[in-house]
């Protein structure tokens, strides 16, 4: 396939050492004076890559908080900023065993555990107990210890919308479900070189494997309501990054393909964007790569940073399979036990009448690379008992993929849940799955985002279609004693700053944040368990 690449100074995603850059950026921790204690945990950037009198130490410079980065404060449903006053940077000059790398995967998972270890009472105390008793040296012990007590925290991270126009607004909520604004719109490109970040819509979104906590890639989309975009280029092939940890975007390589309302997922190192192929115009490509076949799918590998558009075998007699491959956009799509699946609208039937069922689920397995891409069969036929449309949210939950709402009207609170019935290595049945009827919505939330934050699963945002109406609240999947004992329950902590669909929500990881959780009675969760 054809594959794209580029040098970057953005964090590579893979463990690194060596000197420390110019520009690099790294975690301060470890630090033991009264002043020091305060820093530990805080991004920066390298400004001196060696000082001090042996040169043996490394300069650097903090990086705003995250929560006045962009220099403005976004006020719940404020559509003006208000800038805020912000101090000079603080420079410090510290060994380089007191830095942790932000490219590197180990440092990231050491900063969060670093941070539980500082955040939570009953870590607080093993950590000075076991410092008291330990040779130096000891730290990787109490992180081991954390792993076992605690996981980071994790936080809803909110992007772009639409109703109406496009809003350009990114935003993080608190402990207490309390929005606020996310980083500047700047974009740091290869060399240092800072352009504003571009407004998108439609893109494909995924978070990285847990290997790479707090990054998110974004892909394909557009820049306005497609009606107002100019083809081709008015539609995207290029791909940017954004690092919850640094509160900040970074850019990636291009795609080989324009994309307008992909879908994404990563999985093992690889993040696999699809659909949406249909505004790409061929005569771009380069001499020799102008006919590539279906353009389906497009993959990133993380470690070298490359794209390459992943050829399409269909297995013999998969006509409709190819059909619904080549016409996808604006579809559901997970990786879900070791596979990535894609939940496609079914193309009409020869009288031009909707098909039943709507929906159409495929799967590509990457331990069996030359099965490509399969239709998910179904032994118990639940996939023409369960009601399933196109256009739903989606998100891997409890080793399920979960769909909610979508189109036509007749699913546009439907909710269900996809489980397979053999592991990824099976190669005549890894294809095989059931589908689950889960309960119904409380409303209709056609673009709206699905996902799960410590163990709870949300629906946010999206419109019911039948009556025009918006909406900037959640709901939570209450999971009973049986699965008919399930329930989606209204959030009454959670309000969106505005009523948004096309919208994307994604559970973080952050260095800034505040408030402790709401009570537990005021959280959609039986018995106490939950956010």
């Amino acid at each position: 396939g054809r594959s794209s690449s580029s040098s970057s100074s953005s964090p590579r995603m893979a463990a690194c050492g060596g000197a420390f850059a110019l520009d690099e950026r790294v975690f301060v921790q470890g630090l033991s004076t009264e002043r020091g204690r305060a820093l530990n945990l805080r991004p920066a950037r390298v400004v001196e890559p060696r000082t001090g009198a042996e040169g043996d130490r490394i300069g650097v410079e903090l990086l705003p908080d995250s929560d006045m980065a962009s220099g403005v404060k976004f006020q719940r449903c404020e559509d003006a900023p208000r800038p805020i006053p912000r101090a000079p940077p603080s420079r410090l000059s510290v060994k380089p065993a007191n830095l942790l790398r932000a490219s590197s995967a180990e440092d990231r998972r050491r900063l969060l555990l670093g941070q539980l270890l500082a955040k939570t009472p009953a870590l607080l105390a093993v950590s000075r107990f076991l410092e008291e008793r330990l040779p130096a040296g000891s730290t990787p012990l109490l992180f081991r210890i954390a792993e076992f007590v605690a996981a980071p925290r994790m936080f809803p991270h909110q992007f772009s919308g639409y109703m109406g126009q496009l809003w350009f607004e990114h935003w993080r909520y608190d402990g207490q479900g309390e929005p606020l604004a996310l980083a500047a719109r700047v974009l740091r490109r290869p060399g240092g070189e800072v352009q504003p970040l571009v407004m998108r819509l439609d893109c494909a979104v995924t978070k990285l494997d847990d290997d790479f906590p707090g990054l998110v890639l974004f892909a394909g989309g557009c820049g306005a309501h497609p009606r107002q975009c100019r083809y081709p280029g008015g539609f995207y092939k290029c791909a940017v990054m954004y690092d919850s940890l640094l509160d900040e975007w970074w850019s990636l390589p291009d795609m080989p393909t324009r994309r307008h309302g992909p879908a994404a997922a990563c999985f093992d190192n690889k993040v696999y964007v699809m659909g949406g192929q249909y505004v790409h115009d061929t005569d771009e490509d380069p001499p020799g790569q102008a006919h590539i076949g279906p353009r389906f799918c497009d993959v990133f590998d993380l470690a070298s940073r490359t794209w390459v558009s992943q050829r399409l075998e269909m297995p013999l007699g998969a006509a409709v399979l190819a059909q619904a491959l080549d016409n996808a956009a604006f579809f559901a799509a997970a990786a879900v036990a070791g596979r990535i699946v894609a939940c496609l609208r079914c193309p009409p039937g020869p009288d031009g009448r909707p098909p039943l069922p709507l929906c159409m689920a495929v799967a590509f397995n990457p331990a069996r690379e030359d099965d490509g891409w399969r239709l998910i069969q179904c032994p118990d036929r639940s996939d023409a008992a369960v009601p399933m449309g196109s256009s739903s949210c989606a998100a891997a939950y409890r080793g399920e993929l979960v769909l909610a709402s979508g189109r036509p009207a007749q699913v546009a609170t439907a909710s269900a849940a996809l489980r397979f019935l053999a592991d990824a290595s099976d190669a005549e049945h890894w294809h095989h799955a059931a589908w689950r009827r889960l309960p119904d919505l409380a409303h209709a939330r056609v673009g709206g985002a699905l996902v799960e934050v410590e163990g709870t699963l949300y629906a946010t945002g999206g419109v019911d279609e039948r009556s025009g109406e918006f909406f900037n609240d959640a709901e939570c999947l209450v999971q009973g004693e049986s699965p008919e004992e399930a329930s989606w329950r209204p959030v009454p902590w959670f309000k969106m700053p505005r009523a948004l669909h096309a919208h994307t929500c994604i559970a973080l990881p952050t260095l800034a944040y505040r408030g402790s959780p709401p009570d537990i009675e005021d959280v959609c969760t039986p018995n106490g368990v939950g956010t």
